[in-house]
């Protein structure tokens, strides 16, 4: 079985990167300067030459990381995802629905994080390879969380 690691590099910027949003704020402020050039094209085409200024976490290179949700407005993503480990797992005797049907389990076990997700899922599914059964199951699932801890 090939495995992949899908695993993002994640920073966290707490408060004590206080400075990286003090700069940001700082260069939202320089962007809404309208220069002289670009006042008189704005007032020819009819326009008024009114700075806007950009929220200044948009000027941050901020990749906001939340869990996937379950049951919620979206209640597809979830088991979306599921659905496609499930179609991509080279087990020889995978069930149909597999993961999806275990969804509120694996969510509840993972938080619905993908990085835990995927550690889940791809323990569980050596565990299934190593065992013979070639499926899994909420055994292999218990199994595989209680070997990640």
């Amino acid at each position: 079985m090939e495995t992949s690691n899908l695993s993002p590099s994640t920073v966290f910027c707490g408060t004590g990167a206080s400075h990286l949003l003090h700069q940001a704020r700082v260069l939202a402020r320089d962007l809404t300067r309208v220069s002289e050039e670009n006042r008189v094209r704005l007032e020819r085409a009819g326009r008024p030459a009114v700075p806007v200024s950009p929220s200044p976490s948009a000027l941050l290179p901020v990749t906001w990381l939340h869990p996937l949700p379950l049951d919620t407005e979206d209640q597809k993503t979830f088991r979306e995802v599921l659905m496609g480990f499930e179609e991509d797992l080279s087990l020889y005797r995978l069930e149909e629905h597999a993961l999806s049907k275990h969804a509120v389990e694996l969510h509840r076990r993972t938080g619905g994080y993908f990085k835990a997700l995927t550690y889940v899922i791809s323990t569980a599914a050596i565990i299934a390879i190593r065992s013979g059964s070639e499926n899994i199951t909420l055994k292999e699932i218990n199994a595989a969380t209680a070997q990640l801890g």
